[in-house]
């Protein structure tokens, strides 16, 4: 009963969920909880405050060099530039060289050893993502705002301290990676050849015993370059095809300028030392400006975007061309490649040879169709969708606002020396916003804990707070939010605020995925039904909101904003455990001082907490004593407190109450939840020996009594071994019988082997139907047949000589409507079969004898089953109602008022499923079809009968509940013999994991008692295996577990109504009696 109980208890709670998880769905943070904060206006900014970056795909680059290209593809990366290395991080694995800044000339390095082998400013480690594929190519380049003729003066000078001072150690860059150095002339054409030849040669003899090559980078109208002496000198020379003309009337290379500057370089191509640099972004000449700067294709479509201004394009200059007024009154002009007007200067450039994007990042992204397939036209959809664009002011919190595609239309070129027709853009594509804001200008701190920890802790740390008058934010967990309601109300009565914490991965869906996602909805769902609000902030631990680098990252911080919320940064973290509050507030006074506010975070957890609160209050007085003001949230995005809480029109509802009280106490109660589940299994299991011991009566042999039986055999495709059951069933030792084989259309030659036996003997009988399954094909047998008891079995059995002598005798008694044998496993040939063995064994020998005492046996095997004709046309014949008719007809016959009985005297064998496919297969169709069964006969249960009662509920149980509890302890048992082994290796004790004596008693009882029912069926069963006693305990190690996939995917196709899940198991076979069939001695009726 009180298993009956807890399964209406688990059942409620299972309608209860889904009605609960579909009132989270629709509970939602309202839109722009905060405009003023959230909402990126629409602002115009001058583009030298405008920098783009291409977000990456993954996780980290991947720098082996895996793609493939149409042609050689090479990366310029300017030094510390963030839009290139972008770029790089993202395309890497395309490219075959890399040059990248890294030193200047006449500059002595930041370190005292430079090696070259990292890229500046790439906030990846280096021993964890190591440039290996593309050769790496540093370079050394006069400072900024060096003329002509000051670099002269300094090559001609003493160019050997020059270069010592920025490459102090090459050995060192040698052991790095980096394949040699480069010269960056690319500024300089007019410098004469023999100066850059001294150079060179200095620079070659510096380099000599490292072994590192060296490299030449200048204009493509340079004298250097045309120098034979150089070329020889050098390993690779970069020409940039970039008119050193340029001017806001000069385009930077026009289709001609490009084909002439080709041509004049064919000798240098000949060295095959020569790679070409074309130029990937837009020359922006501002007024009032004397240099012109770089600006990507991003930004400088952005700007067409903001200001109105539709990209021009100028056939003759063989280039796009934006102008606008910016927001300062300043006239600007920005000469822009795309990915047309570059795939047009690609083609005066031979295929072998390779080219340089100049720099990378900066270029039209649909530019690497063209790379990836040399015979591609650029698209006329520009998507910049992995792209961002971004101010170079620095905040606290995160906006975005959406891209947009852009359409374009052009006309094929004629020829290099001509150049596109016609170039325009009827749509500007815009790149997605990413925006910082909420800046704070004085120094500054605000503190933030995430989680609740302790209660003692808690109370000291809120404590300490309260005596400096001091705000903070808390960040809540699942845990928190289900637990501790009463430290929540303290906190907002307080004034502290509150947010959520999102665990796991983040997806292009939301903050969270999966299960994580659902966890993060009911905390916020949890928080609403204690405080009537919503919280506003939000943080991810492991990941900072603004870093924003991959496209998954920006669609979090998106979809944070259409939720109206504040992604909270991580911040500075105090140490884990614990830590010196001096020295952590030293590493924060440091941070302070580079940037006037900081964000402060304490891990707060249970595990954590007593170290925080050992120490808070001492941090706390050391920030306070350095004058460093502590901002609660609200005053941080300048507002009141209230708006940082969102209010809904939902309701307290009664069902959240008691969602939320069985959540509690499963969290709170899960050993007290799971001793109440193995006290049922420990009760259980003596209940079900008492019975089967108090239900021992055989039915003893009359042997008088011999009705007349048929044999009814289904058979669908058994070609393989219909000869061989048929054959068994002639050799019985009852010879008041016929043979009916119903052949259910089978497609091979299964009804041809039962003709040939038909002619030799008459006691066989042959009807052949259309395929339309087993329930049918058994249905035709009863109408044909007209004897008052038959006999099922499958077309693989075999039946003990003295099988249907047995069976028969139970129904001397009227009230007997059918009699279930036992099933022995034929092919015991592996672990698998073996496993099933014991299984068989445990089910029929002891469970089946025990629910015979309430007439409560569920199923008549398939394998070996006699019926009372009159019981089966009265419970209304065979059905397809469900997949396991053998079930659904037992149920029906006892619920027609007859009794179902167990014979284990009447043998058969059967050949069991030897792999684990046709093993799963096997039990998800009996899962699924005992699922049917009990929802089919549900009113039996009403009826309160034994099989409903007991048998039905039991049967649901041990799908619903232990299919889904029973698991977890398993894993947890795995988990205690794992980490026991490695203690015991380690000489270390075995960790406890907080539970009680008693809940280790009652998983070593579980497994004792699996043994102890083997033991007694073998006893019922009158013979021993002692190897299958052996394998009983190991079978909690993977055969249980298979059986519970069983029942949830049973449970998985009740639901979503894919019941159609039959499929006939291959027979081999392979199953065998015994030579000396062992049957028990049949004790006949003596006068």
């Amino acid at each position: 009963m009180l298993a009956f109980l807890l399964l209406a208890f688990v059942v409620a709670l299972a309608v209860l969920a889904s009605s609960f998880t579909a009132r989270i769905e629709r509970l939602q943070a309202p839109i722009s909880v905060l405009p003023n904060i959230l909402e990126v206006s629409a602002e115009k900014h001058p583009t030298r405050d405008l920098r783009s970056r291409v977000l990456s795909s993954g996780d980290a680059p991947e720098c082996d060099v895996t793609g493939e290209t149409a042609r050689p593809v090479s990366a310029f990366v300017p030094a510390a530039d963030e839009t290139a290395l972008s770029g790089l991080r993202q395309n890497c694995a395309f490219f075959s060289e890399v040059f990248y800044g890294a030193a200047v000339l006449g500059r002595k390095p930041e370190t005292d050893e430079p090696t070259f082998g990292a890229f500046p400013a790439w906030e990846i480690r280096s021993e964890d993502h190591a440039m290996r594929g593309p050769e790496r190519w540093p370079f050394l380049s006069p400072e900024v705002g060096v003329v002509e003729d000051e670099l002269a003066k300094m090559l001609a000078g003493e160019v050997d301290e020059i270069i010592q001072a920025a490459l102090p150690n090459p050995e060192a860059a040698k052991a790095s990676g980096v394949s040699g150095v480069c010269l960056d002339l690319s500024g300089f054409g007019n410098i004469s050849p023999s100066l850059v030849l001294s150079a060179l040669g200095v620079l070659e003899q510096h380099l000599d015993r490292s072994g590192l090559g060296q490299c030449l980078i200048g204009p493509s109208e340079a004298a250097f370059l045309r120098d034979p002496d150089i070329l020889a000198t050098v390993d690779i020379a970069v020409a940039v095809l970039i008119d050193a003309k340029t001017s806001p009337t000069v385009a930077p290379a026009t289709g001609a300028w490009i084909v002439k500057q080709v041509g004049e370089l064919h000798e240098a191509a000949k060295t095959g030392k020569l790679r070409f640099a074309i130029s990937a972004a837009g020359i922006s000449w501002e007024g009032g400006q004397r240099r012109s700067s770089r600006v990507s294709y991003a930004v400088a479509m952005d700007q067409a975007a903001t200001y109105s201004s539709p990209p021009t394009f100028d056939a003759k200059a063989s280039s796009m061309m934006v102008r606008f007024i910016d927001v300062e009154g300043r006239p600007n002009q920005i000469w822009l490649p795309d990915a047309v007007t570059m795939s047009e200067a690609l083609k005066a450039i031979p295929e072998s040879i390779p080219v340089v994007i100049w720099p990378i990042g900066y270029e039209d992204p649909t530019l690497w169709e063209v790379f990836l397939d040399g015979s591609a036209k650029p698209p006329e959809t520009v998507s910049l969708g992995e792209q961002v664009i971004e101010t170079v002011e620095d905040g606290i919190f995160v906006s975005t606002s959406e891209g947009r595609l852009g359409v374009r239309r052009f006309e094929a070129a004629i020829s290099p020396e001509v150049g596109l027709s016609a170039l325009s853009y009827d749509i500007i594509p815009k790149a997605p916003w990413l925006s910082e804001i909420a800046n704070v200008s004085l120094p500054s701190l605000t503190l933030t804990f995430d989680g609740l920890g302790d209660l003692d802790d808690f109370d000291s740390v809120l404590n300490a707070l309260s005596g400096a008058e001091v705000k903070a934010t808390f960040l809540l967990g699942l845990e928190d939010t289900l637990l501790r309601s009463d430290r929540i109300t303290r906190l907002l009565e307080e004034g502290h605020e509150i947010g959520l914490l999102a665990e796991g991965d983040i997806d292009g869906d939301g903050l969270v995925s999966g299960l994580d996602r659902f966890s993060f909805d009911l905390s916020q769902h949890a928080l609403h039904h204690h405080t009537g609000t919503l919280p506003v902030l939000v943080r991810h631990p492991s990941r900072s909101p603004l870093a924003v680098s991959r496209v998954a990252e920006l669609a979090v911080a998106r979809e944070l904003q259409k939720q109206g919320r504040l992604a909270l940064p991580t911040g500075i973290s105090a140490p884990y455990g614990q830590y010196d509050p001096r020295a952590f507030h030293e590493v924060v006074l440091a941070a302070v001082l580079s940037q006037p506010f900081g964000i402060v975070r304490f891990d707060f957890s249970s595990g954590n907490s007593k170290s925080v609160s050992d120490s808070f209050k001492t941090t706390l007085d050391l920030f306070l004593a350095e004058g460093i003001q502590i901002l609660s949230m609200p005053e941080v995005v300048e507002t009141d407190a209230q708006r940082l809480h969102a209010y809904t029109d939902a309701q307290p509802d009664i069902l959240d109450k008691v969602v939320y009280g069985s959540l509690r106490f499963s969290w709170n109660s899960f050993e007290d939840f799971f001793l109440i589940l193995a006290l049922i299994v420990l009760i259980r299991a003596p209940i079900q020996i008492v019975l089967a011991l108090i239900w021992r009566n055989r039915y003893p042999v009359e042997p008088n009594y011999k009705p007349e039986v048929t044999v009814v055999v289904p058979a669908f495709n058994e070609e393989q071994v219909i000869a061989r059951t048929i054959a068994s069933i002639l050799d019985s030792t009852y010879r008041h019988l016929k043979v009916l084989v119903v052949d259910d259309g089978s497609a091979d030659h299964t009804a041809g082997i039962v003709e040939e036996l038909v002619a030799s003997d008459e006691r066989i009988e042959l009807i052949r139907e259309t395929n339309h399954g087993k329930w049918y094909a058994e249905d035709i047998a009863i109408n044909n047949l007209d004897s008052p008891i038959f006999v099922v079995i499958d077309a693989d059995t075999l039946l003990h000589p003295d099988a249907i002598e047995y069976l028969v005798q139970p129904f001397r008694d009227p009230k007997v409507g059918a009699v279930a044998g036992t099933v022995e496993v034929g092919n015991q040939m592996n672990l698998i079969t073996r496993c099933q063995a014991v299984e068989y064994t445990v089910s029929q020998e002891l469970m089946r004898r025990a629910y015979q005492a309430f007439n409560g046996i569920l199923v008549v095997p398939g394998a070996i089953g006699a019926w009372r004709t009159d019981a089966v046309r009265e419970a209304g014949f065979v059905t397809g109602d469900t997949i396991t008719e053998d079930a659904d007809l037992t149920v029906a016959v006892n619920r027609a008022n007859y009794r179902v009985v167990y014979q284990p005297d009447a043998l058969s064998y059967t050949e069991v499923p030897e792999t684990l496919r046709q093993f799963m297969k096997q039990r998800l169709r009996w899962s699924l079809g005992i699922l049917q069964v009990s929802w089919k006969h549900k009113r039996a249960i009403l009826e309160g009968r034994g099989i409903g009662l007991i048998s039905i509920v039991e049967s649901l149980w041990y799908r619903l509940v232990s299919g889904v509890v029973y698991p977890l302890l398993d894993l947890l048992l795995v988990g205690l013999l794992l980490q026991s082994v490695f203690a015991f290796a380690l000489g270390v004790q075995p960790i406890a994991f907080g539970f009680s004596f008693e809940f280790y008693l009652a998983i070593a009882a579980h497994v004792f008692l699996d043994v102890v029912n083997l033991i007694f069926a073998f006893w019922f069963k009158r013979r021993w295996d002692w190897s299958l006693l052996l394998i009983s305990p190991l079978m909690r190690l993977g055969f249980v577990q298979l059986l519970y996939i069983s029942s949830f995917r049973a449970l998985y196709h009740a639901v979503t109504g894919k019941l159609d899940v039959w499929e006939k198991i291959f027979r081999t076979g392979k199953a065998k009696m015994p030579r000396k069939p062992q049957a028990p001695p049949i004790a006949r009726k003596t006068n």
